[in-house]
């Protein structure tokens, strides 16, 4: 059985197409993705309804960035942007750091702000040096079905003291509630 997240009515966005089902308690769909939701379907929908992770909607980290910057409004990203071009948007991420040694493999899990991001990667500031080359998996739980993103780090440097800006270039992308 797949979990389901549950949504108020204040949640959805009216004159837009539904990327998701919106599903009932029992898991039914009510309103298919596509659809144009209006204020009509609205009034007579349950205060609660229910979305599953989505089949399949990030084929690529540029979908989840494209995702991003329709939900921040601040930018609205298009197929003809450049894969370099980066925004100052500031998301909340988990991301796991793994690095690698002739010995072994650590994994840590950090809590970060981007500085900025782009279809390519992203950055973030970090209180210790990463070599490149480290792997990153960085998950979106902002987004429908809650997305990660693996990638890793082209950039590290120094900002003053022990800070450190990171950069990190996107490679793959999966569900994370899969």
């Amino acid at each position: 059985m797949q979990t389901l997240r549950a949504l108020s009515r204040k949640d959805l966005i009216v004159d837009e197409a539904m990327e998701v089902d919106l599903l009932d308690d029992q898991g039914r769909i009510i309103i298919e993705a596509g659809s144009i939701l209006d204020e009509l379907t609205l009034s007579v929908l349950p205060q609660t309804v229910y979305v599953g992770p989505p089949d399949a909607p990030y084929k690529s980290a540029s979908d989840v960035v494209d995702g991003l910057f329709l939900r921040s409004d601040k930018n609205k990203a298009t197929g003809n942007q450049r894969s370099s071009e980066r925004n100052a948007l500031a998301i909340n991420l988990s991301i796991t750091i793994e690095q690698r040694n002739a010995h072994d493999v650590t994994r840590s899990t950090k809590d970060v702000v981007t500085q900025d991001i782009s279809r390519g990667g992203f950055s973030f500031l970090y209180n210790q040096y990463l070599p490149v080359g480290s792997l990153i998996m960085a998950t979106f739980d902002m987004l429908p079905g809650t997305p990660e993103v693996q990638g890793v780090v082209r950039s590290c440097r120094l900002i003053e003291g022990m800070k450190h800006r990171v950069g990190v270039a996107f490679e793959d992308v999966r569900r994370g509630d899969s």
